[in-house]
């Protein structure tokens, strides 16, 4: 008796595994566009320019 009789999802989670290990790898071949934003808000308000990388903050 192989492996894959034994345990016949073997090679599904296997291969499943692999691939989810490939499509997280792969590099994205695109240019982000350009937006051009010159306003910003919170949930209620004008905010200032947040500072790149920054979390969006809600005001109360």
């Amino acid at each position: 008796m192989n492996i894959l009789q034994k345990y016949p999802f073997a090679l599904a989670i296997t291969l499943s595994l692999v691939l989810i290990d490939i499509g997280s790898s792969l590099v994205m071949a695109y240019t982000i566009a350009e937006t051009a934003q010159t306003t910003y808000y919170d949930n209620n308000h004008e905010i200032t320019c947040p500072a790149t990388g920054k979390a969006f903050k809600q005001s109360c």
